[in-house]
């Protein structure tokens, strides 16, 4: 066997360890969980990058693009979280130029 074969066979265990995918809707919670906690620390960055609510797109692109980003934490103004930015919603647009000026155009997403 191959590496190759290796890697698929660990995956497939892995997919059908975690085969039952649910809906959050779907997941019951008994009342004696409800009280249950779980310290997420040891997977979290303690320092996330963050940009303010008004940052500009393009500004957003140079940062995912610079720093290699996956998502990065949207703030207002006192830093409170109030949303997260993607690489899925960056994907959805595209830069252009022309004659000095820049914008930016939404692709459309053929589902």
């Amino acid at each position: 066997p191959t590496s190759s074969d290796g890697l698929r066979r660990k995956l497939r265990m892995f997919r059908d360890a975690y085969a039952n995918n649910q809906h959050v809707e779907n997941v019951r919670i008994t009342e004696s969980e409800y009280d249950l906690m779980l310290d997420l620390r040891p997977y979290m960055n303690p320092s996330p990058y963050t940009v303010k609510y008004n940052a500009s797109l393009p500004r957003i692109f140079r940062l995912f693009r610079g720093l290699g980003l996956r998502h990065i934490i949207v703030v207002n103004d006192i830093n409170e979280v109030v949303g997260m930015v993607t690489r899925k919603d960056l994907a959805r647009y595209r830069t252009w130029r022309h004659a000095g000026t820049m914008g930016l155009k939404e692709l459309r997403v053929r589902v």
